[in-house]
């Protein structure tokens, strides 16, 4: 559903306020580069062009949106689809009764924002993320690293978007991540929680 000119002029005007808390999320986000052992400035790996292209905005909208499907609890059904057929299978083969699961390594390529590796690590593996997009490592790192309670950063990840948007307040919906605070709950998990590591490239 597109649609008309009316509906997206009105949505220009309304929707400032909403983007100006979501640029403030954005720029939390990038506010710490230093997140790579070996890679003191992470924006030297963006292009040196400082006009802001299209192709970078698509990018970013979409990394905001990705927050809902992995750190959301409206994303819970659509994570239960997919990251739970990966997740019964490592319960199925890696018992942790007749299992030291902090020796079973498992690699998440095309991690996203993390979570996966996450859910990896609350059931005692070794879990690493591999992601190539700079626009999600920082998003990951931010969810993973900086979130200190549960739904304590609200977001509006639709605010933008003019397409299949059935009614004008559609748009202004939020959602509050992450729905579960990575560093508390390895931390009431305790020496059970495996190890969570993030590789770039």
């Amino acid at each position: 559903l597109r649609p008309g000119k009316a509906f997206c002029a009105q949505n220009r005007r309304t929707s400032q306020p909403f983007a100006l808390v979501s640029s403030e999320i954005i720029a939390e986000i990038i506010s710490d580069p230093n997140i790579f052992a070996n890679q003191p400035n992470p924006y030297s790996m963006l292009a040196t062009d400082e006009v802001v292209t299209g192709d970078d905005i698509d990018k970013m909208r979409s990394t905001i949106r990705q927050f809902v499907r992995e750190w959301a609890e409206e994303g819970a059904e659509e994570r239960e689809q997919n990251y739970g057929i990966a997740l019964n299978e490592l319960e199925k083969y890696f018992p942790e009764e007749t299992t030291q699961r902090s020796n079973i390594r498992v690699l998440t390529p095309g991690a996203g924002l993390g979570r996966l590796t996450f859910e990896v690590a609350k059931r005692g593996f070794d879990s690493e993320s591999n992601e190539w997009s700079l626009y999600m490592l920082l998003a990951g790192s931010f969810i993973l690293n900086r979130s200190w309670e549960r739904r304590c950063v609200e977001i509006f990840p639709y605010i933008h978007q003019t397409c299949n948007v059935l009614h004008s307040e559609d748009v202004f919906r939020s959602v509050w991540v992450p729905d579960e605070c990575p560093s508390e709950v390895l931390s009431e998990i305790g020496p059970r929680a495996g190890t969570m590591c993030m590789s770039a490239g």
